[in-house]
């Protein structure tokens, strides 16, 4: 009789064990899958970031080499012909800045420079980000390491966890295990969601230069066609001389536009060049 109820009371032990064996199991299974799960969020989120981060350097680079051709051309064309009025000097007047022709072949870079996408993203307040968060974005980082538990155990390793563990601990320890893996995950998910925030606040932003961008480009390209229509090549004709005079200081006002002012996206470029001309 006793024989029977010992038997029968380790046949209970063992189905108990083997119950939360199995519930271990499941949430040790459970974590996993809010970690996959919220990586391949993160894996989507990266995958977009880092097409508009090509995009917009697309658009930097575009831009920049139009002002780079307006100055090898039409601005180099306003200072070569002011010249001849007998001033003394390859200097225009009324600039934000002096312009001297042998200094333009030094422009490029310093306009290429300032339109890489690193140093205008670092020069937003909004974003708040560093050096490193910067690096990371634009070389296409890898999934964020988050690591749990005392033992240093990466989330992603769980399941080996349980497999290597099962002999060597107490099945309620597993079960301890799991729920706290559950736990980690879900905390692992929410530093994802923490990230996925960030890459989508960068890509806000960089619509905006993209935006904002394109809408310089046109500008420019509007002006610098005004500019072609009344070029002169003397001042023979004063009239028409004044008018390039004009529509050239303009073009170079608007060039000088930053795209980025008081750590935010310019986003009236429209407005602001007609303060210096009238824009269609």
């Amino acid at each position: 009789m006793f024989d029977m109820l010992l038997r029968t009371q380790e046949a209970l032990s063992q189905l108990n064990n083997s119950m939360l064996e199995l519930q271990a199991t499941k949430n040790f299974d459970k974590a996993k899958e809010i970690i996959d799960t919220a990586e391949q969020r993160y894996k989507s989120a990266d995958l977009s970031l880092n097409v508009s981060i090509k995009d917009t350097q697309k658009y930097l680079d575009s831009l920049g080499a139009l002002k780079v051709n307006i100055f090898n051309n039409q601005i180099k064309h306003l200072i070569s012909v002011i010249k001849k009025t007998k001033q003394s000097s390859s200097k225009l007047d009324g600039f934000s800045e002096s312009i001297v022709i042998e200094n333009i072949e030094n422009y490029e870079g310093f306009v290429f420079e300032d339109f890489k996408l690193e140093r205008l993203l670092l020069s937003m307040k909004s974003l708040n980000i560093t050096v490193a968060n910067l690096v990371s974005f634009i070389s296409g980082k890898n999934i964020p390491d988050f690591y749990v538990g005392q033992n240093n155990i990466p989330l992603c390793q769980f399941s080996s966890y349980v497999m290597s563990s099962a002999h060597s601990f107490q099945v309620i320890d597993m079960v301890k295990k799991s729920e706290e893996a559950i736990t980690q995950a879900n905390e692992y998910d929410a530093k994802i969601c923490i990230e996925i925030s960030k890459i989508l606040n960068l890509k806000i932003n960089l619509e905006a230069i993209q935006k904002t961008t394109s809408e310089m480009e046109l500008i420019i390209k509007q002006v610098a066609n005004k500019y072609d229509l009344i070029r002169v090549e003397d001042f023979t004709n004063l009239n028409k001389f004044q008018q390039m005079v004009a529509l050239g200081k303009a073009l170079k006002q608007i060039l000088d536009i930053p795209i980025i002012k008081n750590g935010e996206v310019i986003k009236n470029v429209r407005s602001i060049a007609s303060g210096y001309i009238k824009i269609d």
